[in-house]
């Protein structure tokens, strides 16, 4: 997958507005391919979500990133 120009933008406005309103959030990103996203691209530290093909083919993606996003605060 690779992220637009536009993603990447709405993806830096989001993190803006977050920390504006949370005191020293903490950002993720989930992917399944994140071989051509460069860091430096990001207004801060993003800390990546990788599935592995192993944990996907026995679980529903869809339930999974579900899970993980309930973790979060």
């Amino acid at each position: 997958m690779n992220f637009s120009k536009e993603q990447i933008a709405y993806i830096n406005k989001s993190i803006k507005f977050f920390k504006n309103k949370i005191n020293d959030p903490i950002f993720y990103l989930w992917s399944n391919d994140f071989s051509s996203l460069d860091n430096s691209l990001f207004v801060e530290k993003i800390n990546r979500i990788i599935h592995s093909n192993n944990i996907v083919s026995k679980i529903d993606k869809r339930c999974l990133d579900l899970f993980l996003l309930s973790q979060c605060k």
